[in-house]
């Protein structure tokens, strides 16, 4: 079960953020926030074209697991984790660009740290780029 949280991390910049399960009602905005957050691949070379790919389907928020990053009222990031093979496999993690290098994405993989956790699952798996 997802619980509310507020972020007690001192040493970055996410005192004011509030971690908390997504709603329904704002997929639209989390599908924005992806969207913003991959076009900075786009002078990314041979991963450009992720700028240009559709926004993360409102399926795939609804039916997995997602923990939002809120501030001052608004979601500014989330991460979006599905159980897999006994580990929980971040599948996406986005932060909005105007709030980027202030901790929230740590902050979320820290909160999917323990929701993995209360699960009893084993491991966190998450593939990542080199770039940008």
């Amino acid at each position: 079960m997802l619980r509310p949280l507020v972020s007690s991390a001192p040493d970055r910049d996410v005192r004011s953020l509030i971690l908390r399960p997504a709603d329904s009602r704002e997929v639209s905005r989390l599908q924005e926030i992806d969207k913003a957050a991959r076009s900075r691949y786009r002078s990314a070379g041979p991963l450009s074209f992720a700028a240009e790919t559709p926004a993360i389907s409102s399926s795939r928020l609804i039916e997995g697991d997602v923990i939002v990053a809120e501030e001052d009222g608004r979601a500014v990031g989330f991460v979006l984790m599905n159980a897999m093979d006994g580990m929980l496999y971040i599948a996406n993690i986005s932060v909005d660009p105007p709030f980027a290098g202030r901790g929230i994405g740590a902050a979320l993989i820290e909160a999917a740290e323990r929701h993995a956790r209360s699960r009893w699952l084993t491991a966190l798996a998450l593939a990542t780029f080199r770039t940008p």
